[in-house]
This record gives C-alpha cells, sequence and structure tokens, in this order.
C-alpha cells in the first residue's frame, strides 16, 4: 500500500508534465482585416487554407483606437478561424496558433532549470566527486536554458499564422503594395 501511495505524486506529476508538453504553447496576435479580406479567406478550399496567405496589418495599439501596425501576409485558414474582438470599425481580429518553436523553447527551458537546481543543490550539499558533479551539472544546463529562451523570444516574434513573402509554396491571393517587387530605381548619371 506504502508503494502505491508514494507512486501517486510521481504520477501526477507526469501527468502534469505530460499535458503542458502536449498542451503546447499558442501565440495570439490581433489584425486589422477588412470584411473583403475576411469573405475572401473564407472561400478558400480547407485543403488549400494553409498554404494560402492575404496582405493584412498587425493592429498596433488599444482597443479602440484602431492603429495600423507592420504589414503581414496572414494564412487563410488562420484568418477564417480567428474570433473578432467587440468593438466597431475597423474589425480587429485575434488568431492563436499552436507555435511549435515555442513549446520547444518552453521544454528546454523548464529541463534546463530542473538540471540547474539539481546541480546547484549537489554542487552546495556535496563533497568531493559528488560536489564537482553537481557542477558540471549545474553548468551544463545554462546553455539550454539559453536556447530555450532564445527559441521562445523568437517564437513569440514570429507568430506561426504569418507567412514571408517570396515563399514558392505558398498562393498569395493579394499582394500587399509594401511587400511588391518594385521597380529598380533610374542609373545615376554625373555630368560634368
Amino acid at each position: 500500500m506504502s508503494r502505491l501511495h508514494s507512486t501517486f505524486p510521481t504520477l501526477r506529476l507526469a501527468a502534469l508534465a505530460g499535458a503542458l508538453v502536449l498542451g503546447g504553447c499558442w501565440v495570439s496576435e490581433r489584425y486589422l482585416v477588412t470584411p473583403e479580406q475576411l469573405d475572401q479567406a473564407r472561400q478558400v478550399p480547407a485543403a488549400e487554407a494553409a498554404t494560402t496567405a492575404l496582405p493584412v496589418h498587425r493592429y498596433a495599439g488599444p482597443a479602440g483606437r484602431g492603429q495600423v501596425g507592420k504589414a503581414v501576409l496572414l494564412r487563410a485558414e488562420a484568418l477564417a478561424q480567428a474570433q473578432p474582438e467587440p468593438g466597431g470599425p475597423p474589425p480587429v481580429l485575434r488568431s492563436r496558433r499552436y507555435s511549435p518553436v515555442v513549446t520547444a523553447g518552453a521544454v528546454l527551458t523548464g529541463v534546463g532549470t530542473v538540471l540547474s537546481v539539481a546541480g546547484t543543490i549537489l554542487y552546495f550539499a556535496g563533497s568531493g566527486d559528488l560536489h564537482t558533479a553537481g557542477g558540471v551539472v549545474a553548468l551544463s544546463a545554462e546553455p539550454m536554458m539559453l536556447a530555450g529562451t532564445l527559441m521562445w523570444i523568437f517564437g513569440i516574434l514570429r507568430p506561426p499564422q504569418e507567412v514571408s513573402a517570396g515563399r514558392a509554396k505558398v498562393r498569395y491571393l493579394q499582394v500587399p503594395e509594401p511587400l511588391a517587387p518594385q521597380a529598380p530605381p533610374p542609373a545615376l548619371s554625373l555630368r560634368f
């Protein structure tokens, strides 16, 4: 009975860790979208929605101000699934999508933290070889935590629902003017 009782906290901890990893990390962003763009995204067939992008603007500012942010290309499936936020014109949609980069960064940071704390405890509590091993474990966890933190930050800065311009496998419904190829500037000539 005592052996079964002692495994329940371990099982609960494992279930919690599994739920966090399987639940993943989601990135949410707000976008200014015209009704025409929303209709266009909803008309894209479901099989093509992940590889089709529309130009929109990120919403920059507090609710009700309607400030236009950076021009981005948003996947049609993310736009069609986005939730409208309450308020007046212009329409603001909140898109939320799973990010494997943020999830990997969170896992690396969590595992690195556990190793660092365990190594630090061994370093201060142990003596001789245990002291040295604890120091090595604590120091070896630092690069893992740094990599996880950087992945987490870069994953949030680059939402997975956005697509970079010029990708061969993506169909663009409209090319926004700032991202469209522009004619080269005229050559300068100097006359003396």
